[in-house]
């Protein structure tokens, strides 16, 4: 644990976040734009498909929760992968540890639980009730007691337990502003949701928004714990120019 500190980054931060989380994603957007199709089929499934009675017994809401500390864990893999890419090897030993799944299910267990009993609870108040459910509520409960570094932390620490992670997350978001970061994620998901009632598309806008916190999230821990300002990734697009050969010369006029 003594070699992960977190530091006082300097401020104005928030911009910087978000600038280097967009540069990423438009960095690789092959792979960040399969995870927002995966998350856009996935929310069709839950929302269109499935019967309309698992919806309001709140058996969404659950799975929903369940998953979510799952999906900011697999895109700070992926966000690290893009950013600076890994071996194969390294990437498997990440992926099978048990930690790293434990991490997030613990979270997404608690949060599930809560989420439920407050859709239960509320069941009769069909606007409340729906508040549980959205982009904001999902978020915060999560980012309001791990912080801002917790997924990254169980991804990318390994040897750190979860309750390590968490305690050095909350540290790192209190050394930079907890609150500022908190509103930010907060409106943020207000727009969101705000998009998606208004939008046809509601599945991309909910999936887009979900894969912008995973990837913003690894950019906070990347500047709080790695001490890296700096973007890595080179576009997979970028043109690459070609420099003419020099001609030769003749041996003999």
């Amino acid at each position: 644990m003594d070699e992960f500190k977190p530091r006082q980054v300097e401020k104005p931060f928030l911009s910087r976040w978000v600038g280097t989380t967009f540069r990423l994603l438009l960095g690789c957007p092959v792979t960040f734009g399969v995870a927002i199709a995966l998350l856009a089929t996935a929310y069709l499934l839950a929302t269109e498909i499935l019967r309309t009675r698992l919806v309001d017994a709140g058996a969404t809401i659950v799975v929903g929760m369940l998953l979510l500390p799952a999906l900011w864990i697999a895109l700070s893999l992926l966000a690290r992968q893009s950013d600076r890419p890994m071996g194969r090897s390294e990437l498997l030993q990440h992926l099978a540890a048990g930690r790293l799944w434990a991490g997030g299910l613990l979270p997404g267990c608690l949060a599930a639980a809560l989420s439920w009993l407050v859709h239960w609870a509320l069941s009769g108040s069909p606007a409340i009730a729906d508040l549980v459910g959205c982009n904001i509520w999902n978020t915060l409960l999560l980012v309001l007691p791990l912080g801002v570094c917790y997924f990254p932390l169980m991804a990318l620490a390994p040897g750190l337990s979860i309750l390590d992670a968490c305690q050095l997350s909350k540290t790192a978001s209190r050394m930079n502003g907890e609150w500022v970061i908190v509103m930010f994620v907060a409106t943020l998901s207000l727009v969101a949701d705000g998009l998606a009632r208004a939008l046809p598309l509601a599945g991309i806008v909910t999936a887009a928004f979900l894969v912008f916190v995973g990837v913003f999230n690894y950019v906070a821990y990347r500047d709080i714990f790695e001490r890296r300002l700096e973007y890595a990734a080179q576009p997979v697009f970028a043109p690459q120019l070609r420099v003419p050969a020099p001609r030769r010369r003749p041996l003999y006029p």
